[in-house]
């Protein structure tokens, strides 16, 4: 029996409380999924799996193709978890539902990153006729709990260019004696874009550019950050990553994970962007193009580390993006922004190196 994240057996209820039976799925020896043990819960967890490789979708479809006519789980393992309806978590996810605890279909728990430093357990209410109606994010770690808040807080507050994009803020829930954080948003289905879809999305990395506000790279507080945790590893940056320090730019809305998985296309056909756990209202240009082109290499291509490294220094200097890196870098020449291209692309790969993949445990 895996081992259950989050002390699941214990977040939401006592050993003496009622129990919910449920269904475990693992991937590598680890826990991905809690699915309640009915096959209409199993059904929307198939339809909300990302499936981006051929692998994966292959697999969703098989897992589709058996719930389909009913035929009783027999993927993963089972275990029970108790439910305290006086739990205050319990609570909280019966109130973005309203319906009484009693009465609330079993929602469906999906870990994040379970064994890093900044956990996240993401929850998916369900209304009472078993549709997804919710979607709560929970925090336990000191880490974790500031980036719940940090994402909840730009929910509810968001920038205007971000706004029509986000799903709705419905609310958050502290319990300081647990260390607990979470905020519960409205649930968003769609469909996400395909890797090759990035000319879509130029103009909104144009319209997130604040051309009413300039400073210095060296200003931003990401940019700290990323000077911090090199100086801690006894290192130096890259002359060149350095010299980046000191350019005048439109600072831009920064999203931290721009990729297809956070992207959807929702039944209007509108773009939804979710997960905005490391959002930056002044961030620096070009990483998100970069990141959604890179991961998207990384992670669904499955490319070498010299093809990604080719791969993002084509990207860096094509046309499309040194005309955006125009209208970023204010003061800079058109002859320099080449090099320029070549600063930002260097400083992505440190940023993801010091921050991205040391905070999550390297997971990526």
């Amino acid at each position: 029996m895996p081992i259950l994240p989050f002390h699941l057996n214990q977040l939401l209820g006592s050993p003496s409380s009622p129990a919910i039976p449920y269904r475990i799925y693992t991937k590598s020896g680890r826990v991905f999924a809690l699915i309640p043990d009915r096959p209409s819960a199993h059904r929307l967890f198939i339809k909300r799996l990302p499936a981006h490789s051929t692998k994966a979708k292959l697999s969703r479809l098989g897992f589709a193709w058996w719930h389909r006519f009913f035929l009783p789980c027999v993927f993963g393992s089972s275990v029970r978890i108790p439910v305290d309806p006086k739990n205050p978590l319990v609570q909280f996810l019966s109130s973005m539902n309203g319906t009484p605890v009693e009465a609330q279909t079993a929602p469906l728990f999906l870990p994040g990153n379970p064994e890093g430093e900044a956990p996240r357990l993401v929850i998916i209410c369900r209304n009472r006729k078993g549709l997804p109606q919710s979607v709560v994010k929970v925090g336990m770690t000191p880490k974790a709990v500031e980036l719940i808040k940090k994402e909840s807080g730009f929910l509810e507050n968001p920038s205007p260019a971000a706004s029509p994009l986000l799903p709705s803020w419905l609310g958050l829930h502290e319990e300081k004696e647990r260390g607990l954080a979470a905020f519960a948003a409205g649930y968003v289905e769609g469909r996400s874009p395909h890797p090759l879809m990035i000319p879509g999305f130029q103009d909104l990395f144009h319209a997130w550019i604040d051309k009413e506000s300039t400073c210095s790279v060296a200003s931003l507080p990401l940019w700290n950050r990323l000077c911090q945790a090199v100086y801690e590893d006894r290192s130096v940056l890259p002359e060149s990553v350095h010299d980046l320090g000191g350019r005048c730019i439109h600072p831009v809305l920064y999203h931290g994970d721009f990729a297809p998985w956070n992207i959807l296309w929702d039944r209007s056909d509108h773009l939804r962007i979710i997960d905005w756990e490391r959002v930056e209202r002044s961030g620096m240009p070009g990483w998100d193009w970069l990141h959604f082109e890179i991961q998207t290499a990384i992670l669904l291509k499955k490319w070498s580390a010299p093809e990604v490294r080719a791969y993002g220094k084509r990207i860096a200097q094509s046309p499309e993006f040194l005309e955006y890196l125009a209208r970023a870098f204010p003061t800079s020449t058109a002859s320099e922004l080449p090099e320029i291209a070549g600063s930002i692309l260097d400083g992505y790969f440190l940023y993801n190196w010091y921050i991205f993949l040391n905070r999550e445990n390297h997971e990526k």
